[in-house]
């Protein structure tokens, strides 16, 4: 039996890690019901939207950059950082924590649970 190459461990394991970085892609909300109101949603080219349907039509109410750094979700708005640290990922659930404890605090809300929304 010949032993796989290192190059396609390593294409293997790449596969891997793009994977699990890219989890959030896609359209969220706090659950499937709400799916069909608003939705949360990450772009594979690295946006972050708010989106409310309205008359039939899908509204973008906020849209701000976002990046990942490991299991921090870093989204750029009126020129200042929000850190959010994805607790848990898969492809039907994003569970997120705001890193500023004090903001986490005041808005007197644990972390946020997401649910993938169905294809609009």
């Amino acid at each position: 039996m010949n032993a796989p190459s290192v190059g396609f461990l390593g294409l293997i394991l790449l596969s891997s890690a793009l994977q699990a970085a890219t989890a959030e892609v896609g359209e969220w909300g706090i659950n499937a019901e709400l799916c069909a109101e608003s939705r949360v949603v990450f772009t594979a080219d690295g946006l972050h939207q708010a989106r409310m349907l309205q008359d039939g039509q899908w509204q973008t109410l906020a849209s701000a950059p976002y990046r990942r750094d490991g299991n921090i979700l870093i989204v750029e708005a009126d020129g200042a950082e929000e850190r959010l640290e994805v607790l848990e990922e898969s492809a039907g659930r994003l569970v997120l924590r705001n890193t500023d404890e004090a903001r986490h605090q005041a808005l007197g809300i644990g972390p946020l649970e997401l649910a993938r929304c169905p294809d609009a």
